[in-house]
């Protein structure tokens, strides 16, 4: 087993409402409690971004426990991480990674029954004729409750066996017909705890033989490994939200702003929906928790620059909701000029989010000059952000490369600047987005302006084409026409 870092284990403490009224979509907020603590399995999910009703991000603090810093307001979701099959509070290549969303409208677990109770109908099922209480639906796990755990695996197998990647779809009529085989899954259980085993032992054993079953979920890669390394070691620090729902964190000064610095609030906001549209889709490209984490974090960056928005009554609705969709054709060039040249190889797209994150860097000095103090104030938190991201990518690079040295990479002479690429995770088929020849921005301008004194990319890569992906559109002060 190759095993790259250990995580610290602590046990799950605090305590969470386990209110007896019907789960609805509403969001609800928990009730006192001496902490905020919320465990998240499938087996213990470690490296995962778990995030409340406004977007508040959880912290680890190992073996599947995430604490929120404040009251955090239900629903509450889980998503990336990895699962940790024999539960030793370790990552390693027998590891699987998580790839559905958990979610939970009460209590203080995250598990597969929570996430299939959103369904009321569904709820009801699992309660009246599976014969679980509320308070072990929603406050037990796998480790703890030989039924849950029974319940929890053969779900998930029946779901992952018929290729289903949203548990929304698993609803009361496919537990009806599974009924035989999940009271026959928990009499199995039960009989095992009697044997002497431990709930926790004996949830790990099933864990690992119902993971050789499914051979179609893979065991963790080389390149996935140190996606898994980045995320454990440096998560927090990279993707350390802004904490923008504090109602303090904006001053309530009003600042006297120049039509031009008003302009500037808003076209930060659209730079910020771009960074988060591409984030998204790379997310979904690649399945790397790399681009998962910013993209989780972006949401936060995002709704500080709205609180300015609405703090100055500022006009955003000719910007579309749609992803990849902007209010003018130069960020639409954009967007599809960085999904082309991202989906070429991981490579490529660490390669061309280091040199987005510099430019964008750049357009923050940019507005940052002769701006109000609640501006400012936010700025210097995207700074932060951004900085984060391209060491993030550095260290990335830095790893990939030392595997080719190490001959772990498979073929020669294809890595790139990244390495060689041998073991590497590929794009969809039919994902390249259009020709290579159509793939540049504007020299190294692009929508943010010039890159200045900044951490550049590292050097060697392919680059697109110049003049074919970008536009004509000229900057009038920190604006885009």
């Amino acid at each position: 087993t190759l095993s790259l870092f250990s995580v610290l284990m602590l046990g799950c403490g605090g305590r969470a409402s386990s209110d007896s009224g019907s789960a609805t979509n509403d969001a609800l907020t928990l009730s006192a409690s001496t902490s905020y603590d919320i465990l998240v399995e499938r087996g213990p999910v470690l490296g995962c971004s778990v995030s409340d009703a406004l977007g508040n991000i959880a912290t680890s603090k190992g073996n599947g426990t995430y604490s929120f810093t404040d009251e955090p307001v239900y629903p509450i979701e889980a998503s990336g991480g990895y699962i940790d099959v024999d539960g030793d509070g370790n990552i390693t290549s027998e590891d699987r990674k998580l790839d559905m969303t958990l979610r939970t409208q009460r209590g203080q677990s995250i598990t597969v029954l929570t996430t299939i109770s959103e369904d009321e109908d569904t709820k009801n099922f699992l309660m009246n004729e599976l014969n679980l209480t509320e308070d072990e639906l929603f406050n037990s796990s796998p480790r703890r409750n030989a039924k849950i755990a029974a319940l929890s695996d053969s779900i998930y197998a029946d779901c992952m066996e018929n290729n289903c990647s949203d548990l929304k779809t698993f609803g009361r009529q496919r537990l009806e017909f599974l009924k035989p085989n999940l009271q026959n899954s928990v009499s199995e259980y039960e009989s095992a705890l009697q044997g002497g085993q431990s709930v926790e032992n004996m949830a790990a054993n099933k864990e690992k033989e119902m993971f050789m079953r499914l051979t179609n979920i893979p065991e963790l890669s080389n390149i996935e490994l140190i996606d898994a390394q980045e995320m454990m070691e440096h998560g927090k620090n990279f993707s350390m939200p802004v904490d923008s729902n504090r109602h303090d964190f904006i001053s309530t000064t009003v600042y006297n702003l120049s039509e031009q610095q008003r302009l500037d609030i808003v076209n930060l906001y659209e730079d910020k929906k771009l960074s988060n549209d591409i984030y998204r889709f790379l997310d979904h490209t690649w399945k790397m928790r790399v681009f998962h984490h910013i993209s989780k974090a972006n949401h936060q960056h995002s709704h500080a620059i709205k609180r300015l928005v609405e703090k100055y009554e500022l006009d955003t609705s000719h910007i579309p909701e749609e992803d990849g969709v902007f209010s003018n054709q130069e960020r639409n060039n954009r967007f599809e000029a960085l999904k082309t040249e991202a989906t070429v190889s991981l490579e490529k797209a660490l390669e061309v989010m280091a040199l987005f994150e510099s430019d964008f860097l750049t357009r923050l000095d940019e507005i940052e000059i002769g701006a109000s103090e609640d501006v400012v104030a936010i700025i210097a938190h995207l700074k932060k952000g951004v900085q984060k991201h391209l060491e993030c990518f550095q260290r990335f690079n830095e790893k990939m490369g030392q595997q080719g040295e190490n001959g772990q990479q498979g073929q020669q002479g294809q890595g790139g600047e990244f390495g060689q690429q041998g073991d590497r995770p590929q794009p969809p088929q039919g994902g390249q987005g259009g020709q290579q020849g159509q793939q540049g921005q504007q020299g190294q301008d692009g929508e943010f302006g010039q890159q200045g004194d900044r951490p550049q990319p590292p050097q060697g890569g392919q680059q697109g084409q110049q003049g074919q992906g970008g536009g004509d559109n000229q900057h009038e002060g920190h604006s885009i026409n």
